[in-house]
């Protein structure tokens, strides 16, 4: 099958046979189909950069590249950038190079931009906002998530802080405030672009180096408990200078309420295009604007009240609510107490994960991560059934006009899913039916938040989201530019939250794949359980689907309080395949 962007027409209209490509018989052989028109070029160059795969066939299946729905909105941002027209679902249902870039359309030249100037106004709490004044009340200010990245050197301050600004101005959701009324109701409104970016500068060249890290961690906590929702800026960075010789650091902080994992990338790209531009000499200009956070905010509201989602409320009323978590003790189950237990896979077992599992299976990454805990948490509450909270990105298209590919804010969507895992099912039936529970979640979830925090005391009678959370960031990896203010990242992304705080959830589970590595942290309370009792349950998932219970696919073959997120090993026996060898993975790849 050759695909063309048209099909060559003589003088007289009729088609030009003589004109038409040849067609390569070779990739019959091979099963890698090169691109062939231009657009099949430039989305295979997108999904190369974004998906970290040096060759990609015109054929090859995105999901099988370990494509997820978070990467999806960077290849549509991209794929805007050079001209070509799509939405993540596009993703969803043409899976292909070939298919996608058959059901594409070319960016108008003339295509009018969203918003051009500063957003200022009113703006109403969407869903996942609403849901953190609830839950953290007063301890609400001290929630934040951080970047931090060496830079190159030396480092141009005054062109930083210019960048910064820039920044500032052009992701109106980074300027947002928020204010207690006297009914005790919480106001968002988006501030003008009048005040400068706060930057603190931290000469740490006295200090020993064996102290360097040790300060710089005192610092970012204090930057991190230093926010005022109502006066702002809720974005704050940090340039630490190490010596002569020793690439300087850049922290940069923002609260939650204002971004998501999906926003960091967007503001590191549009900072570093800034300070090179600036360097350059030239006028900043990060880019068109995508739809403001507010316009998304008012337009969700809206479709709530006229009654948008009114058809998805019989099916979040009959869903599952919490399950009840054994615990080990009685205790507060605040962000003081929290402790952590991360498991990781190798560069080579995430690969398998990402690359060879969902061929083998037809299905996500994600649906196999929840299928797996599923598994353990029926047989650690002894339930057939479990309800998770599962969050998701939020950034759904719903609205005609809304593009909110590279729009700042926190647009994350959390809801009840139940997971069917009776012990007697085996794991390919177990995931069947966790797709299909997957599958049929109206809107990606986001119904849910909107019909239990916008509309009002009707949504009273829906299931708030388990006590169990479980979030998959997808591939975090991210290498910057070469020649541009960012050398390279050190860690990954990381929250905290004030020590007060009421932790939402018993158990929190947080999966992302860094280094091309796939790290799982369980997040937990002291008061409630120990240690050990949690370390069991990542030790639970081969246990919970080895060989006798039908694990293996039939013919695969194998080819403040930071949260950071690790796996275990496989072992390759020659005649069997992969194989859980540390007693914590669930899958065998024969």
């Amino acid at each position: 099958m050759v695909v063309l962007d048209r099909l060559p027409l003589g003088s007289s209209g009729k088609l030009d046979r003589r004109a038409l490509p040849a067609p390569v018989w070779a990739a019959r052989a091979t099963g890698h189909v090169e691109p062939r028109t231009e657009t099949e070029k430039a989305l295979a160059a997108i999904w190369a950069e974004v998906l970290g795969v040096e060759r990609i066939g015109v054929e090859d299946n995105y999901f099988a590249l370990g494509g997820d729905s978070i990467l999806s909105i960077q290849i549509v941002s991209a794929a805007r950038r050079a001209g070509i027209e799509l939405t993540p679902r596009h993703l969803f249902v043409h899976q292909t190079v070939a298919d996608l870039a058959a059901a594409a359309r070319e960016v108008p030249a003339t295509a009018a931009e969203a918003e051009r100037g500063p957003v200022v106004g009113e703006v109403p709490l969407t869903p996942i906002q609403h849901w953190l004044f609830d839950q953290l009340g007063a301890a609400a200010g001290h929630f934040t998530q951080s970047v931090s990245a060496e830079l190159t050197a030396p480092v141009d301050e005054s062109a930083l802080r210019t960048a910064l600004s820039t920044v500032l101005t052009h992701h109106d959701a980074l300027r947002l405030r928020f204010e207690r009324t006297e009914d005790g109701a919480v106001r968002q409104h988006n501030a003008p672009p009048d005040a400068e970016p706060v930057l603190d500068l931290h000469d740490l060249s006295a200090v020993a180096p064996e102290r360097r890290d040790a300060v710089m961690r005192e610092t970012a906590g204090r930057i991190r408990a230093g926010f005022d929702l109502a006066r702002g800026p809720l974005l704050r960075a940090v340039l630490f200078t190490r010596g002569e010789g020793i690439r300087p650091v850049l922290l940069l902080t923002a609260h939650h309420l204002v971004v998501d994992a999906v926003s960091w990338r967007i503001v590191l790209e549009d900072l570093d295009t800034a300070y090179r531009q600036i360097v350059a000499g030239r006028t900043p200009e990060p880019g068109p604007k995508t739809t403001s956070f507010r316009t998304w905010a008012l337009r969700l509201t809206e479709h709530t009240a006229a009654g948008g989602f009114d058809a998805e409320r019989d099916y979040w009323a009959a869903s599952h609510g919490g399950t009840d978590l054994p615990t080990d003790g009685e205790g507060p189950n605040t962000a003081a107490s929290e402790e952590e237990v991360t498991v990781r896979l190798d560069a080579e077992e995430t690969r398998l994960l990402l690359h060879e599992v969902p061929g083998a299976y037809r299905t996500r990454v994600n649906d196999v991560l929840l299928c797996a805990l599923g598994r353990v948490l029926a047989r650690w509450t002894g339930r057939d059934t479990v309800a998770v909270a599962l969050e998701g990105h939020g950034r759904e298209e719903i609205f005609d006009g809304v593009d909110l590919s590279r729009t700042v804010g926190w647009f994350t969507s959390m809801f009840p899913v139940a997971l069917e895992a009776p012990a007697d099912w085996g794991l390919e039936r177990t995931l069947r039916a966790v797709k299909e529970r997957l599958r049929a979640v109206p809107g990606n979830g986001l119904g849910h938040g909107a019909l239990r925090h916008l509309s009002g005391a009707a949504a009273s009678g829906l299931p708030a989201a388990s006590k169990i959370s479980f979030n998959y960031l997808g591939q975090q990896d991210w290498e910057p530019p070469a020649g541009g203010l960012l050398h390279a990242l050190t860690g990954g992304l990381e929250g905290d939250m004030s020590p007060e705080a009421p932790r939402p959830h018993l158990l929190d589970v947080i999966g992302r794949v860094t280094d091309r590595r796939l790290e799982l942290s369980w997040s937990y309370s002291r008061s409630l359980h120990q240690r050990p009792t949690v370390r069991r349950s990542p030790r639970r998932w081969p246990r919970s689907c080895g060989r006798s219970s039908g694990c293996a696919p039939a013919r695969t073959r194998a080819g403040g309080h930071r949260r950071t997120s690790r796996w275990p090993g496989l072992t390759r026996r020659p005649s069997t395949g992969w194989r859980a060898t540390a007693g914590m993975w669930p899958i065998s790849i024969r």
